[in-house]
């Protein structure tokens, strides 16, 4: 019972400062914001298959200039940074594990709207909604090894790691036919919610989820020939972000 009413007295407490105003019109603001990614792209089920999922999740971080037309309507550009992990095509290579990871610098354009300036006032805490247009630049590709297989002799399919790191034997072929590129420039759109809460002094801080799509070749892979789950056939390499933040208006 203590509990509960102690919840209650802090959300009490609570309540007058997120709901003092904030006037954000005609201002131009600056944030810096970073925390985990999750990668989802063609291939990473096979971090799933190889029991190592955790590898999906990495770091990013972004910088961001940003303006408000009126208290509800707003508009930023970014550029990112982050590590990506990605796998080749297991499906095609008798069960191996080939993982790599590269570079990606973003670049992207977003409309925002905040729900809690919509009315006549304009308030300190504000819940926005956005999309964005853009573009990612990977490179720094590593050379896919195989550091797993699956023993197809083996009913279970048992994971054994592979001591010698062997060069995946598809690499070279896929270099010279096309289908992995180390360079890529790749389409970009995201969308994403943003709980920010501001003060007097024009200071804020944020929370930002955000899910982000590429077209095919940002990973390196594309065109992909084969069947079942290791086909290249989906037309995005998807992200998920999660983005503690910190802004300032002026």
């Amino acid at each position: 019972m203590k509990k509960v009413l102690l919840t209650f007295v802090l959300i009490a407490l609570a309540i007058p400062s997120f709901a003092q105003r904030f006037e954000r019109a005609n201002k131009f603001n600056v944030s810096v914001m970073g925390g985990p990614m999750l990668s989802k792209n063609e291939n990473s089920f096979g971090y799933g298959d190889f029991k190592v999922r955790k590898d999906l999740l990495t770091w990013q971080g972004q910088v961001a200039v940003g303006y408000s037309f009126t208290n509800a309507i707003s508009g930023r550009v970014s550029i990112g940074y982050g590590k990506n992990p990605s796998a080749m095509n297991i499906r095609e290579s008798e069960w191996v594990f080939a993982p790599y990871d590269f570079k990606s610098v973003t670049f992207f354009a977003d409309a925002m709207v905040n729900l809690n300036g919509l009315g006549s006032d304009s308030w300190a805490f504000a819940p926005k909604l956005y999309v964005g247009l853009g573009a990612g630049h990977t490179s720094g590709f590593s050379i896919p090894y195989i550091t797993k297989h699956k023993n197809p002799a083996n009913a279970k399919g048992a994971i054994v790691d592979d001591p010698g790191n062997v060069k995946h034997p598809k690499y070279d072929t896929a270099l010279a036919d096309g289908t992995f590129t180390t360079s890529n420039t790749s389409f970009g759109m995201r969308a994403g919610f943003i709980a920010e809460y501001d003060f007097k002094s024009g200071f804020g801080i944020f929370v930002d989820l955000c899910a982000e799509a590429f077209s095919e070749n940002f990973n390196g892979q594309h065109k992909l020939t084969g069947s079942g789950k290791g086909k290249n056939d989906f037309p995005f390499d998807v992200r998920g972000t999660a983005s503690l933040g910190v802004i300032m208006h002026f």
